[in-house]
């Protein structure tokens, strides 16, 4: 029984498995797969790598209204946008819609490289529907199978852009009629963004776009197009500004918050490959570790101008600036220890020996938790005594850590959870499912919600911290990295 779930696990993760499969299961009356099992199983979103034909990104989400008890299935067999009068498919294979099955109202529905110019009309194509009541289906006679939306006015896509488009479908509106269904959609663009103390952003460096998204409802609100890989991000919310690390250009990006407009571009010395980025709280200084030639690179924000580095001879994993302890905090591989610095010198002051491939870092009160990614535990350090005081067994591959609430919360990169501990006594975790690999993680505190970045199926696990439950999954369709809130 194992090997023939292992055998049907492995052929439904396969690219071999479309959706055209699971439409026509839905059509024959058979049971169909929830959306959280096909984001679970397989790639749904295909799209072809940019060039000089197809230079920007389009990507297009379903936005759920008026939903009621009643759960309502739809097969989306065709989606299309006219781009400067040219219909363009956007849909490789059926998509299914459960609405019952879509906690958060939101689900990614296409993604295509395009070519530049403007667009303003969408096309909706229904191949089925059916509603499903006491556990009784029916399946609906649909009256108009085609659907056509445009924005209010027209937008431009150009090169390198990476914009989003919001179909909306009106689940009540659509069945007025007993046994019939009329579709009702509409169509906006990403041109209102929320309050800022409700704006939240992801990195998708995979295709070069950062996602904004909104706090209050979970739904993502639009897009911005970033060259060179974005990787870490973080928010400067007196200046409203974005900061981005593109890393495949050796670049600091600037962007304003409200208009996405690029701002300033920061070159970090190109004989570097940045790979992780951290900032100070008051946004002045940038650190920057270069993992494959062992550098520590620091970067004045206010200026852009690059201040000084310095290679440490070891592979550099991880870094973490302590607020309280006004150092650095840097994990090295190969000694296996974490390295306390002075920030403004960067001279190493002291180690802290470990083991087993120390990687997250974070400072909590008088603490400094370390994981241990291959003896999957979390190190506590007190600063006060300067000794480790605990080991704790965590889950599997522990990456990153999170402190709120008197909690401390690690993502399990390999066991697909994060554990909740209580910060002062640090005793059996409470294990909270998410996607798989989850690793970067922030946290809303105006909303009350943990986000946890998946890399399989792409987007964010919402953990309500309240009772430490998955609230849903805030669908990306593609591995998110960098994690930044306005709190």
């Amino acid at each position: 029984m194992v090997l023939i779930y292992f055998l049907i696990k492995k052929l439904l993760s396969s690219r071999r498995i479309h959706l055209t499969c699971f439409a026509l299961f839905f059509l024959n009356g058979c049971i169909v797969p929830t959306v959280q099992e096909i984001n679970k199983n397989i790639d749904r979103i295909y799209y072809e790598n940019r060039d000089d034909t197809n230079p920007a990104l389009l990507t297009v989400f379903l936005n759920l209204h008026n939903i009621n008890r009643q759960e309502i299935r739809i097969v989306i067999s065709g989606l299309d946008a006219s781009i400067d009068g040219n219909w363009i498919s956007l849909l490789t294979q059926p998509a299914i819609i459960n609405t019952s099955e879509v906690k958060l109202g939101q689900v990614i529905l296409a993604r295509k490289s395009i070519p530049t110019g403007n667009f303003q009309h969408f096309r909706v194509t229904l191949s089925g529907a059916s509603n499903i009541s006491d556990n009784i289906q029916q399946t609906l006679e649909i009256e108009q199978s085609e659907v056509e939306v445009q924005l209010e006015q027209a937008v431009t896509i150009d090169k390198d852009d990476s914009q989003s488009v919001f179909i909306g479908f009106d689940a009540s509106a659509s069945l007025k009629s007993r046994g019939k269904f009329t579709p009702v959609f509409s169509v906006r663009s990403s041109d209102d963004k929320p309050l800022p103390s409700d704006l939240a952003f992801v990195s998708c460096p995979d295709i070069n776009t950062v996602y904004f998204f909104r706090t209050d409802r979970n739904w993502i609100q639009g897009s911005i197009g970033v060259t060179g890989k974005p990787t870490y991000i973080f928010v400067n919310q007196p200046e409203n500004r974005l900061y981005v690390l593109a890393e495949n250009e050796s670049m600091i990006k600037s962007y304003d918050i409200f208009t996405s407009a690029l701002i300033d571009q920061f070159q970090i010395p190109m004989t570097l490959n940045p790979s992780f980025m951290t900032v100070t709280p008051d946004m002045r200084w940038a650190y920057l570790i270069d993992s494959e030639g062992d550098y520590l690179v620091k970067m004045d924000l206010s200026s852009g101008n690059f201040v000084s580095r310095m290679r440490f001879g070891e592979k550099l994993k991880y870094i973490s600036y302590l607020p309280r302890q006004e150092k650095l905090a840097v994990s090295l591989e190969i000694s296996q220890s974490v390295a306390i610095l002075d920030p403004m010198t960067m001279d190493t002051l002291y180690t802290i020996p470990v083991s087993g491939s120390p990687q997250g870092l974070l400072e909590n009160e008088e603490f400094l938790y370390i994981t241990e990614s291959i003896s999957n535990n979390i190190i506590v350090y007190d600063f006060s005594n300067a000794k480790i005081i605990k080991r704790i067994n965590t889950g599997f591959t522990p990456k990153r850590l999170i402190a709120f609430n008197n909690n401390v919360i690690v993502a399990n990169y390999d066991s697909s959870s994060v554990s909740v501990f209580l910060s002062r006594y640090l005793n059996i975790p409470k294990e909270v499912e998410t996607g798989e690999h989850p690793q970067e993680m922030a946290y809303s505190q105006r909303r009350g919600w943990l986000y946890v970045g998946d890399e399989n199926p792409g987007g964010l696990s919402v953990i309500d911290i309240t009772t430490y439950r998955n609230a849903g999954y805030l669908d990306l369709g593609a591995r998110p990295l960098g994690l930044a809130i306005m709190q």
